[in-house]
């Protein structure tokens, strides 16, 4: 076995220990708590799009949420990326959750130069203010510190730890649209080993989806400041499509195409987001739209299932569910 492949399956069996010692079975269904609504879906993805809503993960529930991306960089020799991105994502209380993110790997190639290995682990959380229930949009915040796991020595990672912290709003608005709005400020460590302290990014992005049944398609454009003293700005946007499949399964495809210069020219996307835990004593539907929102990871690059168990109850969720 590969040292990638060798430090692929830790992550995996990491992931798997979290969800095996989580509070809650699979099976037992629980009671809605105080402050957590009776008509919250099961599961409600951050992937795959560059938006992350301020709902939050029920407490006792994980949903973790993985998948593929593929881009491919401007030029007649432009590069080509292939990741394998995930999150796992805790619910502690109501209104907040606990989430550990990153690549199971990273793979680029570019004319006779190419590499893989695992990417950085992200480690954050997700504060819901405000649900925006009875009226005006739901808020919360999310931020991340960002571990440098991926390799500098083979242009797969920086070497350095960032910090993010991010701005998140939901509204509902006329005609069934929904719109979700980040707005976040990183400092980036300097990719030089031999400079100390931080750049600064700004990122702004804006989702906007229209619920029809099970399906959530959607479109997506963000915004960031340059990362590194020589890069420029980055615009990107595409579409996107969620597909619920029962109460614990979320299927996602799309693409993204870069406006700018230091953008990849093109990236796609798919994948998929499995919910663990008991469910809600008196879960109702998916939510009054009967999909859930499109969302995605920190930063614009992201993503997030690629192999997870599929039960019965995963596909359909539990009869006292429905």
């Amino acid at each position: 076995m590969t040292v990638v492949g060798v430090q692929a399956g830790g992550v995996w069996l990491a992931l798997t220990g979290l969800l095996l010692l989580w509070p809650g079975g699979m099976g037992t269904p629980r009671p809605v708590l105080a402050g957590e609504s009776s008509r919250e879906p099961l599961a409600e993805p951050d992937r795959p799009d560059v938006a992350n809503s301020a709902t939050v993960v029920p407490p006792r529930l994980a949903l973790l949420e993985s998948g593929w991306a593929f881009a491919r960089t401007r030029g007649a020799g432009g590069e080509k990326r292939l990741t394998l991105p995930f999150a796992l994502r805790l619910g502690l209380l109501a209104d907040a959750e606990l989430n550990v993110s990153g690549d199971f790997l990273r793979y680029r190639t570019g004319g006779e130069d190419s590499a893989a290995g695992i990417g950085d682990v992200l480690l954050g959380g997700k504060l819901r203010l405000r649900d925006g229930e009875e009226w005006g949009p739901a808020i919360g915040v999310q931020p991340f510190v960002k571990f440098p796991a991926a390799s500098h020595a083979r242009e797969l990672g920086s070497g350095k730890v960032d910090y993010s912290l991010t701005l998140l709003v939901d509204q509902d608005l006329p005609g069934g649209l929904q719109a979700t709005f980040n707005a976040g400020a990183a400092a980036l460590g300097k990719p030089d080993q031999s400079q100390a302290g931080f750049r600064f990014q700004h990122t702004l992005a804006l989702t906007l989806a229209y619920p029809i049944g099970p399906a959530n398609p959607f479109v997506q454009v963000a915004w960031a400041s340059p990362a590194d003293a020589e890069g420029g700005r980055s615009l990107i946007t595409g579409p996107g499509l969620l597909f619920r499949v029962g109460w614990r399964l979320v299927l996602d495809l799309g693409l993204t195409l870069g406006l700018r210069a230091a953008d990849d020219r093109l990236q796609l996307f798919g994948g998929a987001s499995v919910l663990f835990g008991p469910s809600p004593a008196n879960a109702g539907p998916p939510n009054r739209h009967g999909a859930p929102r499109p969302h995605s990871t920190p930063g614009g690059q992201r993503a997030t299932p690629d192999a997870f168990f599929l039960t019965a109850e995963a596909l359909g969720g539990d009869d006292d569910a429905r």
